[in-house]
């Protein structure tokens, strides 16, 4: 499949998906892309750091900290102990959360079916 490469009006993606970005006060950043055929609500929350950041240059051995933190993400709190996000989004039909690392970001997702969400 080759992509198009004329230039789309701000705000639409290559696919004819509207793209809407919202940004708060503290710099936090939300893109909202309605897919209302869809039959699932998926969230995705990323974070600017990856393995990229883990190069220090020193005999430190941090390889790996970006993906280990990622995995101790699922692990819980004091205040959400380790099964707690689990019981909790399955309440609402929560059953697809994963996360990933990669050199320039981490990012967690849950997959949510719309009929549990409220208006």
């Amino acid at each position: 499949m080759e992509l198009s490469t004329k230039r789309l009006p701000k705000g639409w993606l290559f696919n004819g998906d509207k793209l809407t970005e919202y940004k708060l006060k503290n710099g936090f950043r939300i893109l909202v892309v309605p897919r209302h055929q869809a039959k699932v609500l998926t969230y995705q929350v990323w974070f600017s750091v990856g393995s990229l950041n883990e190069k220090d240059g020193s005999e430190a051995q941090k390889d790996g900290l970006a993906h280990l933190f990622e995995h101790m993400m699922f692990r819980g709190t004091e205040k959400f102990p380790d099964g707690k996000f689990d019981e909790i989004t399955a309440r609402i039909g929560g059953d697809r959360q994963n996360a990933s690392t990669h050199f320039y970001r981490t990012n967690y997702f849950e997959s949510i079916p719309p009929a549990n969400l409220r208006p």
